[in-house]
């Protein structure tokens, strides 16, 4: 998921990098098996699990086609509350400007987003130790990054 994000580019149909960012699902574009080929990739939060669809594009001009998916599950036990959300998004400015960062979800624009944190909590068996486990990286926007 890290190197698929820190890879999002501009879409074979010309359409920009991020085509949604929420709490629980983020769409962007990014070649994900290198064959020259922009795909459109979803992560998303389903129930207890983490999901990833795929789309490619098919036409000329390219178009990616609502409900063209291919969907798999990456992990199950996600155990992330409605105040825990799986992805925060950052400007620019961050670390120094705490007062806009995050960014309030759904954002727009989608233009200002520069960074996308996945926060995520596992539990295997929450009937037994040990506690939830947090799972956080940060991933920078390697297309987008413009603060050289």
């Amino acid at each position: 998921m890290i190197e698929e994000i820190r890879g999002a580019c501009q879409s074979d149909s010309g359409a920009y990098p991020i085509q949604e960012a929420d709490e629980n699902n983020v769409t962007f574009f990014a070649d994900i098996d290198e064959d020259g080929v922009t795909e459109r990739v979803h992560y998303y939060k389903e129930g207890e699990s983490v999901k990833k669809g795929v789309s490619r594009p098919s036409g000329n001009p390219a178009v990616y086609p609502e409900g063209d998916e291919t969907v798999t599950t990456i992990t199950n036990h996600v155990v992330n509350t409605s105040l825990e959300p799986l992805f925060y998004y950052y400007n620019t400015n961050y670390p120094a400007d705490q007062e806009n960062n995050p960014l309030s979800a759904p954002v727009s624009p989608l233009l200002d987003i520069r960074l996308v944190k996945i926060d995520l909590f596992y539990n295997l068996d929450p009937l037994r130790a040990p506690d939830n486990i947090r799972l956080e990286s940060f991933v920078e926007l390697r297309n987008l990054k413009d603060n050289w």
